[in-house]
């Protein structure tokens, strides 16, 4: 796959401008992006084979959801 997509309940992402953040094992932001609707769909064709992290931060810089990505393309 050289995307994945992300659901959001509507309301976090009209009242917190949700961000995205993507990192790799060592901790370099690799994908910076802002959610503008409740389904996002983030291209990681550029991502080497590994281990990441996706991150959802609100408007105050709190990080809100924390998830294990696999990318295996």
């Amino acid at each position: 796959y050289t995307t994945f997509t992300l659901m959001v309940d509507d309301e976090q992402v009209s009242s917190s401008n949700l961000k995205c953040e993507v990192y790799d094992v060592l901790g370099n932001c690799v994908i910076n992006t802002t959610l503008n609707n409740t389904t996002s769909t983030i291209n990681i064709e550029t991502l080497n084979k590994g281990l990441y992290f996706v991150r959802l931060i609100d408007a105050e810089g709190r990080v809100v959801y924390t998830e294990k990505l696999v990318v295996s393309h």
